[in-house]
C-alpha cells in the first residue's frame, strides 16, 4: 500500500511529459519494408492494366506519405532527362 502513492506518481509525471514531438520536415522518410515495395509494385502494375485499357499509362506521385496513381495519355508525359 505504501508504494501505491509512488507508483501514481509515477505515472502521472509520465503522462505530463507534454505533446508528441512536432513533425521534423528535415528528418528522413520512414523506412519502406519489402512487404511495402511488393504492394506498390503490385498497386502501380494494376493501375498500369487499367490505364492501358484506355490508352494511357500510370504516373505515380506521393501525397503525405500516400501513392497515388493516375492515368496520363502518352503526350501529357514530362520528358525524361
Amino acid at each position: 500500500m505504501k508504494a501505491l502513492p509512488a507508483l501514481i506518481l509515477i505515472a502521472l509525471a509520465g503522462c505530463a511529459t507534454g505533446a508528441p514531438p512536432v513533425d521534423n520536415p528535415s528528418a528522413p522518410p520512414p523506412v519502406r519494408t519489402d512487404a511495402t515495395r511488393e504492394n506498390e509494385v503490385r498497386a502501380l502494375d494494376q493501375a498500369e492494366a487499367q490505364c492501358a485499357a484506355h490508352g494511357q499509362h500510370a504516373e505515380a506521385k506521393r501525397v503525405d506519405g500516400t501513392t497515388l496513381y493516375d492515368c496520363v495519355a502518352p503526350e501529357e508525359t514530362a520528358p525524361v532527362h
